[in-house]
C-alpha cells in the first residue's frame, strides 16, 4: 500500500514539477511553437464538410477567418471553422480537408 501512494506521489511530482516551472519562467516560444503544430498534426480528419454545412452566410475570406461558425454537429455542439492559430484555442480539432481544399491553407473544424 505504501509503494502504491509513494508511486501516485512521485507520479503527481513529475506531472505537475514541469507545469509549475513553465508558469514561473514562461514557455520558449519555439517550444510553444512545436507543442502547436504537434497539436494540429495529430488532429484527426473531419467527417463535417460542405454537405453538414450552414451556409446560409457566406464563408469569409482566408484573411477574415478566425473562428466562423459554420454548423452544429451530431451531438448538439456549435461547429467553428478555424485557422491553426484560433484552432488551438479548443478542446476538440479536426482537420477539415474539404474546407482547407476550399481556402488552399490548412483549414480546421471545431468545437467545445
Amino acid at each position: 500500500m505504501n509503494a502504491v501512494g509513494a508511486y501516485v506521489l512521485f507520479s503527481g511530482a513529475m506531472t505537475l514539477i514541469p507545469l509549475v516551472r513553465e508558469k514561473i519562467f514562461g514557455v520558449d516560444v519555439e517550444v510553444q511553437a512545436a507543442r502547436v503544430a504537434r497539436y494540429l498534426e495529430a488532429a484527426p480528419e473531419s467527417s463535417f464538410g460542405w454537405h453538414r454545412a450552414d451556409l446560409r452566410t457566406p464563408l469569409p475570406a482566408l484573411e477574415e477567418l478566425e473562428a466562423f461558425p459554420i454548423g452544429v454537429n451530431l451531438e448538439g455542439k456549435r461547429v467553428y471553422l478555424c485557422r491553426a492559430e484560433e484552432a488551438i484555442k479548443y478542446t476538440h480539432v479536426e482537420f477539415s480537408r474539404d474546407f482547407t481544399d476550399h481556402y488552399g491553407e490548412k483549414v480546421y473544424v471545431c468545437f467545445v
